[in-house]
């Protein structure tokens, strides 16, 4: 019985281990650029710079984003996010701070 159970436990971490592992890759995707700013997707997030320089921050928070694409005008920024199985268009505007 000790057998079974240790057998037990041990598939058990192994499939927690297994399901844990990211399917994202860590790899810069699609690049959107406008008059001041820099969009990318990493890690399954879009962040921003600024053209000139400094340091990049998230624009959002919520489950998996990607494809980053400035409005003609450059005001807002439209990229796709997934959260759980649901997937819809979002847009925000460049400006919009989201605290990392």
């Amino acid at each position: 019985m000790f057998k079974i159970l240790q057998l037990f436990i041990l598939i058990f971490l192994f499939a927690i281990h297994i399901f844990a592992q990211s399917n994202t890759p860590l790899l810069i995707g699609r690049v959107s650029v406008n008059q001041t700013h820099i969009a990318f997707a990493y890690a399954g997030k879009i962040w921003l710079v600024e053209r000139n320089g400094g340091a990049a921050r998230r624009l959002n928070d919520t489950g998996a984003e990607n494809n980053p694409v400035f409005s003609p005008d450059g005001k807002q920024i439209a990229f796709v996010g997934t959260a759980a199985i649901l997937t819809s268009t979002f847009r925000r505007q460049p400006e919009a701070r989201q605290s990392v």
